[in-house]
């Protein structure tokens, strides 16, 4: 009876001493992964027929001709598929969705600074400022309202790479042990809610049944490096990385910049293929990504490296994500599986 007694108080928000401040157990910038705001040029969008005609004729690498052992051992840099793609799609750009994960990322460093602060007056068993309470709830309230929005645009997405960077944020935040773009938004805005309450002298809300609070505590505690590694806005290699007795490779280099161009401009309008242009989209997705891994062993077992430029972010990218090249190529196949298994079966 008593604990009925408690939860319709907080219902009817009976004013009194506030409880204990358990809204601090978990930080509002424990899983934002690597945000994508990095633009690219596209060729224009040439018609849904045009999907079974890209890549159809391209030769492959030697690589992919010859048997390799320990492939994986050759893959020293991160390939450029998914969000470490130089290219971004039409509606990840015009759509703004690469704004709004900007702007959401520096909300959330912001209020992660007046978060610490007030938490810092709680250890020290201090009262929080009621002002700052307030202000700091109000705009969390407002970023989860944000990436709610967010969130829905990228998972409803007609658009195959705003599609595929949900799931990869989604299947990155579990890997690595951190809270997934649905639970930070719980999240946030329980966390915004307590502190209005707090600061009007109201009892703190009760966290939602699908919030797990030890699971927040322990993404919080396991961190993230708190530099985003920037993506540049060139490919791998360029005419300077290929030798007079690598012209071969250099040509398949270009054909497959070409390839991977066209697909993503492909997929802007992904959602609105039927069953079979889906199924043949990612049988293409599927060839351009093991084009790249050719490419690159290939590159590697003739001495040749990327620029410079990429093979910093390649490092920066590993240390950030925690992943080796292998394991992200495989994270990477593992969405677009998950993908394909939400097309409809006859």
């Amino acid at each position: 009876m008593a604990g009925r007694s408690r939860r319709a108080d907080r219902k009817r928000g009976r004013r009194g001493s506030p409880a204990r401040v358990h809204y601090f157990r978990g930080s509002v910038a424990l899983a934002l992964p690597a945000l994508l705001a990095f633009p690219s040029s596209f060729l224009g969008f040439r018609g849904v027929r045009d999907i079974r005609r890209v890549c159809a004729a391209s030769p492959r690498c030697a690589a992919a001709k010859v048997e390799v052992l320990g492939a994986d051992d050759l893959l020293k840099y991160v390939l450029p598929l998914a969000d470490a793609c130089p290219l971004r799609s039409t509606q990840m750009q015009a759509g703004c969705v690469d704004r709004e994960m900007t702007i959401i990322m520096a909300e959330s460093e912001r209020n992660t600074r007046d978060f610490a602060t007030l938490a810092s007056q709680v250890s020290t068993g201090m009262r929080p400022d009621p002002r700052m309470q307030l202000k700091l709830g109000r705009e969390l309230c407002l970023s989860a309202e944000r990436i709610k929005r967010a969130w829905a645009t990228m998972e409803s997405a007609t658009d195959f790479q705003a599609l595929e960077t949900y799931y990869l944020m989604e299947a990155r935040a579990k890997r690595m042990g951190l809270a997934s773009p649905h639970t930070l938004h719980v999240l946030m805005d329980w966390q915004g809610s307590s502190l209005m309450a707090e600061a009007d002298g109201m009892l703190a809300p009760e966290p939602p049944d699908e919030l797990d609070l030890t699971a927040v505590s322990q993404a919080a505690a396991a961190g993230q490096p708190q530099v985003q590694p920037t993506v540049p806005h060139s490919w791998p290699f360029g005419e300077e990385q290929f030798r007079s007795d690598s012209k071969e490779l250099q040509k398949e280099f270009e054909q497959l910049v070409d390839d991977h161009t066209n697909i993503v401009s492909l997929g802007d309008s992904y959602g609105k293929f039927d069953p079979a242009g889906k199924e043949h989209y990612l049988d293409q997705i599927t060839i351009i990504r093991s084009r790249w891994q050719d490419l690159f062993i290939t590159a590697k077992l003739r001495g040749l490296k990327p620029s410079r430029m990429y093979r910093e972010f390649s490092k920066e990218y590993r240390t950030y994500n925690r992943l080796s090249p292998a394991s992200f190529n495989e994270l990477v196949a593992d969405v677009h599986d998950r993908i394909r298994s939400m097309i409809p079966r006859d």
